[in-house]
């Protein structure tokens, strides 16, 4: 086996278990693919057609779907951690304006806990 097909091969298998990572990301935590799709600033036309494997994913792409995946990543332990994931994917789909009401909100609470 020549070194550029080896090399080509184990290329080709990032990107399908990177995928599978996210379908598997998204089924857990019930997202949508325009939910993810806006989390990434992906459209959600490309991230269906890079998921159903009829275009492969560009380093871009990867990239984006890889810190979108470490971001989504449970932390917390049961429930109560896919409740948490839901909720910031949410967020982070939202408009901007929404995550700085938000935002403000948070930062009222915080006053007012102290």
């Amino acid at each position: 086996m020549n070194k550029w097909y080896a090399k080509w091969t184990m290329k080709s298998t990032v990107p399908a278990e990177l995928l599978q990572q996210v379908r598997e990301r998204m089924l857990a935590l019930r997202l949508t693919q325009e939910s993810v799709a806006k989390a990434c600033r992906l459209s959600q036309p490309h991230l269906s057609k890079v998921l159903s494997g009829k275009i492969a994913p560009g380093r871009k792409t990867r990239l984006l779907l890889e810190r979108w995946l470490a971001r989504a990543a449970p932390e917390a332990s049961g429930g109560e951690a896919e409740a948490l994931e839901r909720i910031i994917q949410e967020l982070l789909a939202s408009r901007p304006e929404r995550r700085m009401q938000i935002m403000q909100l948070l930062r009222l609470i915080q006053t007012l806990a102290q």
